[in-house]
């Protein structure tokens, strides 16, 4: 009996220890937690392609002739084709931001000034490469149509060639093309409707401010310059989400 109870009490100190020993361990995995995140791969990133059609108006044209400076008159803008991608991130169901690029084909400008007794035509053409910044804010969906609104800046690359002047048929003067980059600004609104597939198709609208655009100086006729562009525009496009 004298020799059992030291062997006992030396069973209880070491068992004692080791479960001191033990509560300092971190706690052992839950098995039942997988080991790979069950989130899909590039969840949340999108791919967009957009066309659209709109007018373009501008605040005014002028031009800076060697004698003096002529606003035009009777000016028109053609409407214009635009082509877009870009690639975008939607944060969580309210939010998202995409980065777009957009080329909007050349738009005829037509305009008039007057010299003495002669009138002059103005003409010429003006396109357009425009990189934003975007963010949207989607305003809920109902039976998979999500309305949006949203804004955009950036700047924009523009060129106005082919610009001539004439007068009773006969042409005056060819202007020199001249390209010019500028900040630019947007605001858009519209619908995605949820198609299926991971996509979805987006119809709206979006003001774009392109600030202004220039012809190169002509010796003997100076240049011409168009202010305050602005484009209205209808686009349709496609967004393809990753892993939804």
């Amino acid at each position: 009996m004298s020799r059992v109870m030291p062997i006992a009490a030396a069973i209880m100190v070491g068992f004692a220890a080791n479960t001191a020993q033990a509560a300092d361990l971190p706690p052992l995995p839950d098995l039942d937690q997988p080991l790979i995140s069950d989130r899909p791969l590039g969840a949340g990133w999108y791919l967009r392609g957009d066309v659209g059609i709109g007018s373009t108006g501008l605040g005014s044209a002028v031009s800076n002739d060697a004698p003096g400076t002529r606003e035009h008159t009777n000016r028109r803008m053609g409407t214009g084709m635009s082509l877009g991608a870009g690639a975008g991130y939607q944060f969580n169901s309210w939010l998202r931001a995409d980065l777009t690029i957009d080329h909007r084909f050349d738009a005829r400008y037509r305009g008039q000034t007057r010299r003495g007794t002669a009138d002059w035509h103005h003409q010429g053409q003006i396109s357009a490469t425009t990189m934003l910044a975007n963010a949207y804010l989607d305003l809920g969906t109902w039976h998979a149509f999500t309305p949006y609104i949203g804004a955009g800046l950036g700047f924009s690359a523009k060129r106005l060639n082919q610009y001539q002047i004439t007068s009773g048929g006969t042409t005056v003067a060819s202007l020199k093309n001249r390209n010019r980059n500028d900040f630019a600004w947007a605001l858009m609104a519209g619908v995605a409707v949820d198609t299926g597939a991971n996509t979805s198709l987006d119809l709206g609208y979006r003001y774009l401010n392109l600030r202004h655009a220039n012809t190169g100086i002509t010796s003997g006729f100076g240049g011409v310059s168009l202010r305050s562009l602005e484009s209205h525009e209808f686009r349709v496009g496609l967004r393809w989400h990753f892993g939804d």
